[in-house]
């Protein structure tokens, strides 16, 4: 018991850093994501998706921490649900397809990380980008940061992330 609440402590602590990193300025504004619950939502599953594709190389323990990630990220929106007045009876149903698409969102982008910038690009458009018009710079943008940070993380110890929740993202685009 002990040892799972040390695990969810750690879990929790490398959601918060997706957390803040999806939030980063840079997401937002004009001619990139609305400031809304929707796109911020977006923007937080892109982040622990990413970490999700490095923790699920790494066997079982790496699934479990992947698993315990995923669940601190449901409770979070299951809380900011509640809070924004969805009712009560809604909540379950809500985070359920919140969670499907978070699961697609990690299919998608794993696949199209590993092809080619016509793919990427297309994930990128469906999915992250689908909450406004198409503004190419800021697609490109996106891409670009997705493969560094990407790159970056792959390169961070698994175990590193699973102890001190603190992933190496690349820089937001601004």
């Amino acid at each position: 018991m002990f040892f799972q609440d040390k695990k969810k402590k750690r879990a929790r602590a490398l959601f918060e850093a997706a957390l803040a990193q999806s939030r980063a300025p840079g997401f937002f504004g004009d001619e990139r994501l609305p400031d809304n619950f929707e796109a911020r939502y977006e923007s937080l599953m892109l982040h622990v998706a990413l970490l999700d594709m490095r923790l699920l190389e790494e066997g079982r323990e790496g699934a479990e921490f992947s698993r315990e990630l995923d669940g601190a990220m449901f409770s979070d929106v299951d809380h900011a649900l509640r809070e924004i007045g969805v009712g009560d009876l809604s909540v379950a149903r809500k985070v359920k397809k919140m969670a499907s698409e978070h699961f697609g969102r990690l299919k998608a982008y794993r696949e199209a990380l590993s092809g080619d910038d016509a793919a990427l690009s297309d994930a990128v458009e469906r999915n992250f980008c689908s909450h406004q018009p198409a503004n190419p710079a800021f697609r490109d943008a996106v891409m670009r940061y997705l493969r560094a940070s990407a790159a970056n993380i792959a390169a961070q110890p698994a175990s590193d992330l699973m102890q001190d929740g603190a992933p190496q993202w690349a820089e937001a685009p601004d």
